[in-house]
């Protein structure tokens, strides 16, 4: 019988997503770039992207911007020609305070700022109590050339 039939197609391999994106710890206005992996179902497939904060795209590589400051739930919905579908998911961190790897590319020119602040701590710390401390001595120097000379202020 089998010369008059032939055997049905062996079903697809389980289809599984998965993505990164980078950088890792994005600041608002920094791009994220994303790419999704498939392994397993039936070319081609289908990329659908929702970025935790309403809006969506498609693709398998995409690049998208966070305007604010908050943790998002990124989702790849895969669809493969079979009809399979799976999502993977990840948390973003979108951070005001960027890792001090370097990855915020605004943050590459704060040299004004840091020393300015460094500027205002060593005034603080060192300046002023050098500055008082030279005002009580020379208060001290006059009441001692005061009571010298016998006339008390």
């Amino acid at each position: 019988m089998t010369e008059f039939f032939t055997p049905p197609p062996a079903p697809p391999a389980p289809l599984i997503a998965d993505f990164t994106f980078s950088p890792t710890n994005p600041s608002p206005g920094m791009t994220v770039g994303f790419l999704g992996s498939v392994t397993g179902g039936t070319q081609p497939y289908a990329y659908r992207w929702s970025f935790g904060d309403g809006d969506r795209g498609t693709g398998q590589t995409i690049r998208y911007v966070y305007l604010h400051v908050g943790n998002y739930t990124a989702n790849l919905e895969v669809v493969d020609a079979s009809g399979q579908t799976r999502i993977s998911s990840k948390v973003i961190s979108i951070d005001a305070d960027p890792s001090l790897a370097g990855t915020c590319q605004r943050c590459t020119n704060t040299a004004f700022p840091r020393t300015l602040g460094l500027m205002i701590s060593f005034a603080i710390g060192v300046v002023l109590p050098l500055a008082g401390s030279m005002i009580i001595s020379r208060r001290h120097e006059r009441d001692v050339a005061a009571k010298k000379t016998g006339d008390q202020r």
